[in-house]
């Protein structure tokens, strides 16, 4: 069985302009169905370098995302890199690549699958791709990240209680860590780039977010507010719950306690008052870690809607000057 995963030492990401074009061009072509692949390269110096990369079958981003760690997965995985080591390439894996809409990327597979490459190594990051977002805005939206020292500690000991968030002082922010990424380009890549800069920007770059896409991201944040209204639900009734047996503990412990002063009084032994243990039983607090995901989502969801509303801001006052 793997170790237990540490907490990574890389504190960023640089990627090989050739990995971001098979990146991006995999998970266009299967946009809008949800897709991925592995991320080879090496850590060097503090900098997880990414220089190849390969794409894993559509069954592995089926289901919930558990196909990901299934069995005919990592043996497609072994059969690949020792393809990529004949040709030399680099071939450590440094985590996987994985496609997103307008940021939904806070799942209970993200965090799994996240968790089984860092306890392969450490430093295993996940690339996110929004490719929605990275068409409505005409940029490139790529972002690294890796689980956060609070929910790595959280998770140790198995349980996301109201006390354990306290004391791994873990929240909603924390549930991922997300690291700088620095693209490297060859010589003619940053010919080209210069050149393409040098032109005379088109009236498509002032065109206002798609409205479909605005929508949809709104709806998004409706039904993460109405998860996070059912989660809340449930958890109030635990502490409802938590309230009566509580009630009903104290009120037995009162008549045990007056129960031994008579028994003392008359010279007999008393009886324990931890009895209840025996008689009642406490609910036990759910999870929290739901209520974390969806809160991350919600969050992530505001931002994209931020961003588009700056992008829309800034082309409908362009024209202006």
């Amino acid at each position: 069985m793997p170790a237990y995963p540490e907490f990574g030492t890389a504190d960023q990401v640089e990627l090989d302009a050739a990995a971001i074009f098979q990146i991006t061009r995999h998970l266009h072509d299967q946009f809008p169905r949800s897709a991925g692949g592995i991320l080879l390269g090496m850590e060097l110096e503090g900098t997880i370098e990414v220089t190849e990369t390969f794409p894993l079958p559509p069954s592995a981003s089926e289901g919930d995302g558990s196909n990901l760690r299934s069995k005919a997965i990592l043996e497609y995985q072994s059969q690949m890199i020792e393809q990529l080591k004949q040709v030399g390439s680099d071939t450590q894996i440094q985590g996987w690549y994985v496609s997103s809409s307008l940021g939904a990327i806070y799942e209970q597979s993200f965090l799994d699958n996240m968790f089984f490459y860092q306890q392969q190594n450490r430093d295993a990051v996940m690339i996110v791709h929004d490719v929605a977002m990275s068409r409505e805005t005409s940029t490139l939206v790529l972002k690294a990240f890796r689980l956060s020292q609070q929910y790595l500690s959280a998770r140790r000991e198995n349980k996301f209680t109201t006390e354990s968030l306290e004391t791994n002082n873990l929240d909603f922010h924390d549930l991922l860590e997300e690291l700088p990424i620095r693209v490297h380009n060859s010589c003619l890549t940053n010919l080209l780039s210069t050149q393409n800069s040098q032109q005379v920007p088109t009236l498509k770059q002032l065109e206002v977010p798609n409205r479909t896409l605005v929508e949809n991201n709104i709806e998004d944040i409706l039904d993460s507010i109405d998860d996070f209204n059912y989660d809340q639900n449930n958890y109030n009734y635990y502490q409802r719950q938590l309230i009566r047996e509580k009630q009903k503990v104290h009120a037995w412990q009162q008549r045990r306690r007056a129960e031994n002063a008579a028994l003392e009084a008359a010279g007999k032994p008393t009886q324990s008052v931890e009895e209840w243990k025996v008689l009642f039983k406490l609910p036990e607090e759910p999870s929290r870690l739901d209520n974390l995901l969806i809160s991350a989502q919600l969050h992530e969801y505001c931002e994209q809607i931020e961003e588009l509303a700056a992008v829309a801001s800034t082309n409908l006052v362009a024209p202006k000057f």
